[in-house]
């Protein structure tokens, strides 16, 4: 079975549950809490994800060049 026949139901699905829930936790978040906390919570919470996600889709550090080539690309840099 194609993966992608298995892909397109559960993306919808996805897509459709958060546009559902997603209003309604905020409107939660609003209506319960103080006007500053939920922007300060909400601002914190996105920005500590991001920066999760950032961490780990870090690329991995280039392997070493052998010594003369690393003066060629040095020269090269030095022309851009």
């Amino acid at each position: 079975m194609d993966i992608r026949v298995t892909a397109n139901p559960v993306t919808q699905m996805t897509t459709q549950a958060v546009r559902l829930i997603g209003p309604a936790l905020g409107g939660l978040l609003i209506s319960h809490l103080p006007a500053g906390y939920t922007q300060f919570s909400v601002m914190a919470v996105s920005i500590l994800f991001k920066s999760r996600c950032r961490f780990f889709n870090r690329k991995e550090a280039a392997p070493p060049s052998p010594a003369g080539a690393a003066s060629s690309c040095l020269q090269c840099a030095s022309y851009g």
